[in-house]
């Protein structure tokens, strides 16, 4: 063991297995740990209790219960958690209410409901959340509305809520909540229609925003141009109809991306 030193597993560790995260419990100041594709037990994850000093924790495929979320609990310097495709289902999302220093929270691709998210949304005890994304899971407007009521998500820079059955209901939420910091929204692949888009033209949050993503809406090429006259410093769009489109406010100029669309299936 290297006394004194401070280390940052920065770059992902694949195909982890308990007997390795026992191995690396011999370097408890570790500061950063990103798993993927690994295989960790119930009982592997209590090896996570002696990294006290983790500030930075990212699990990718793999499969976390509500005894793993206990462990993660313990963590209370943690600034960044990302839980991406851990197979989740509501299991032990609320015992993570308590890590009121997180900066960066993913939790994405977890098959988690509504329910069970706004109950971790009321609870949770932090006020430095910057970036939020809840992508793929299975939340429906009735988050939104708990996300906008609560003033300790209005500093928000970045929020993806992709895939999530949300409708213009959530779209006008969003528009009539003071997110005067975002800078970022991803709404791709939900039910937001020229409504929707016309409630988030006027949204409170107009002046901030930089990057908005509505692929996958059913919303047309005319909605998505007026927007662009509503946000001031709007750089980056992606929107699907008829082409991926990125727009640029400081030169007026509308990009388009020809690299996967096959103009002869137009005609």
């Amino acid at each position: 063991m290297v006394r004194g030193a401070i280390f940052f597993f920065s770059f992902p560790i694949e195909f982890v297995i308990d007997k390795d995260l026992k191995k690396m419990t011999q370097f408890p100041r570790i500061q950063s740990l990103k798993l993927r594709d690994s295989s960790i037990s119930s009982e592997g994850f209590k090896q996570l209790a002696a990294f006290s000093s983790l500030r930075i924790l990212a699990l990718s495929n793999q499969n976390v219960d509500s005894e793993g979320c206990k462990v993660i609990a313990y963590l209370k310097g943690l600034t960044s958690l990302k839980l991406h495709d851990c197979t989740m289902r509501d299991r032990g999302l609320e015992t993570l209410i308590s890590l009121e220093k997180l900066v960066d929270l993913d939790l994405s691709y977890n098959d988690c409901t509504g329910k069970v998210l706004e109950n971790f949304l009321n609870g949770f005890k932090g006020s430095e959340l910057k970036n939020l994304n809840v992508s793929r899971n299975r939340l429906g407007d009735s988050v939104v509305k708990c996300l906008c009521m609560n003033r300790k998500f209005w500093n928000l820079k970045k929020l993806n809520l992709n895939f999530n059955n949300i409708s213009d209901e959530g779209a006008t939420y969003l528009a009539h909540t003071n997110f005067s910091n975002l800078e970022d929204l991803d709404l791709g692949f939900n039910s937001v229609s020229n409504q929707g888009v016309l409630k988030l033209s006027k949204g409170l949050f107009a002046h901030s925003l930089i990057s908005l993503t509505l692929i996958g809406n059913d919303v047309t090429f005319d909605d998505v141009r007026s927007l662009f006259n509503h946000f001031p410093k709007l750089i980056i769009m992606q929107y699907d109809f008829p082409l991926d489109v990125c727009v640029d406010s400081t030169t007026n100029e509308w990009e388009m991306d020809l690299d996967d669309y096959d103009f002869f299936d137009t005609f």
